[in-house]
């Protein structure tokens, strides 16, 4: 499953940032998968270890 980017969504992210908003217009939409359901998304990105605060804080209530 792909996430899908609204054309609300994009417009607002070129208004608000003009670099982004080039590089929207010159690469085009970005297709990437998301995560079946919320739980494996969040325990996906703990095991990547991009939220080592949070991951750390997890492990230090438990």
């Amino acid at each position: 499953m792909n996430f899908e980017y609204g054309s609300e969504a994009i417009e607002h992210l070129e208004r608000r940032d003009k670099r982004l908003g080039d590089a929207i217009d010159q690469i085009g939409p970005i297709h990437r998968k998301t995560e079946m359901g919320l739980s494996a998304g969040v325990v996906s990105i703990l095991q990547a270890g991009k939220y080592s605060p949070l991951r750390r804080r997890l492990y230090e209530s438990v």
